[in-house]
């Protein structure tokens, strides 16, 4: 599908010398698209090296029964490179979706184990 202006919005600045925002992106494009070199180009160069971006997508292309939640997966980004040179972004946490198991807990660890 590819980027769309519309689903990326800035949600917080700190308005400090530091100079980074905080953005919320919404696609039915995959996460590994979206992760790809130059996916955010259209945005003009206002995002900054930095800048975090809370993703989600619609992970699920077919149709959904009425009533029924879309699988959505969840994700933080992190600017490294903005536009005009091709805006890179990295993956920082990976949440996945609201319907995968969630993963035991590693065993506690008793002092000097």
């Amino acid at each position: 599908m590819g980027w769309r202006n519309s689903s990326l919005q800035e949600i917080f600045n700190p308005g400090t010398e530091f100079e980074w925002s905080g953005y919320a992106f919404a696609t039915n494009d995959a996460l590994e698209e979206v992760l790809e070199p130059g996916y955010f180009d259209h945005w003009s160069g206002s995002l900054k090296p930095g800048d975090l971006i809370w993703f989600g997508c619609n992970g699920y292309r077919g149709r959904v029964k009425t009533g029924q939640p879309r699988p959505v997966r969840r994700a933080l980004l992190m600017v490294v490179r903005p536009a005009p040179t091709g805006t890179v972004v990295r993956l920082v946490q990976d949440w996945g979706g609201v319907d995968e198991a969630v993963p035991a807990a590693p065993a506690a660890r008793t002092p000097g184990s």
